[in-house]
């Protein structure tokens, strides 16, 4: 290993590999939003890797003073989100029963998305619920072989895109019946939302060996030219009126976090909205 390679890329590689290096910045920067509060989870899409591996590589850090704790990874299915457990149970908790999000409905047989109707908000809600218990209930499991893995037990019922919204902390979410294999988003006008924070995309993690010192370097060179993506959704445009009151104290709700966290720059996340048509959107 050359002598340029910092311990961050080199926990990167023991864990996950060389051929992940091309993700390792952009993990590593999520990594850190998570720690610091500002990103309640990670939808790890970068590619197919096993999720253990990625929990192993957390427990590093934080063994190595790399991260101020232990982060979490949570499987539904194929998928896996990376997260700190207890925070986001007490944000989707919260968001539940305040009922801080709306569902749409984009099943394809509907000539337009729509919004659900109030006995298939009342079916999503508990199926939530029932999701909520399942890793509150893990979560009081000390010392099992993987503590911080979350092997989500599905069920049939259960649509995955709504569970993946919900856990991203989306305030709007999508809906559909499973019994149909397409969506009716095709060609719909929708509002893409996006979130971003001014820190530097490309950052040399190798420079800092402890998350004290990375959190105050990189404060320091936080640059408002420089975006990090926090949050991405969109939602068809003829519902806006129906969504706006959730996106609006969605935005005051991460304005508020991000100012909390003090990092040292004015208005530190940007928000923006586009007009986007899609010949196919798969979700």
């Amino acid at each position: 290993m050359s002598a340029e390679c910092g311990e961050w890329k080199s926990k990167m590689r023991k864990h996950l590999g060389k051929p992940f290096q091309k993700h390792y910045d952009s993990l590593m920067m999520d990594i850190i939003l998570i720690c610091i509060g500002l990103k309640p989870s990670l939808l790890f899409d970068y590619c197919f890797i096993d999720p253990i591996k990625v929990v192993h590589l957390l427990e590093d850090l934080h063994k190595s003073g790399m991260t101020t704790l232990v982060l979490d990874v949570v499987v539904l299915g194929q998928d896996f989100f990376i997260t700190d457990i207890n925070v986001l149970l007490k944000a989707m908790n919260k968001n539940l029963k305040l009922k801080s999000f709306s569902l749409i409905d984009v099943t394809g047989n509907l000539e337009q998305p729509r919004a659900v109707t109030e006995e298939i908000e009342t079916t999503v809600c508990r199926q939530i619920g029932d999701l909520l218990i399942q890793l509150d209930q893990k979560s009081h499991l000390p010392g099992i072989p993987e503590e911080h893995f979350y092997n989500v037990d599905l069920q049939e019922e259960w649509n995955l895109s709504t569970m993946f919204g919900f856990l991203l902390c989306y305030p709007v979410i999508y809906w559909f019946d499973s019994k149909y294999q397409s969506n009716c988003l095709s060609l719909v006008p929708l509002l893409l939302h996006r979130a971003y924070l001014k820190l530097p995309l490309h950052v040399n993690y190798d420079l800092f060996k402890t998350f004290e010192e990375f959190a105050n370097k990189l404060l320091k060179k936080a640059n408002p030219r420089d975006l990090k993506i926090l949050y991405s959704f969109s939602f068809p445009e003829q519902l806006n009126s129906v969504v706006e009151i959730h996106v609006q104290n969605w935005i005051k709700y991460v304005q508020k976090k991000s100012l909390a966290v003090e990092l040292g720059v004015n208005d530190p996340v940007v928000f923006d909205r586009t007009h986007v048509v899609e010949k196919e959107i798969i979700l």
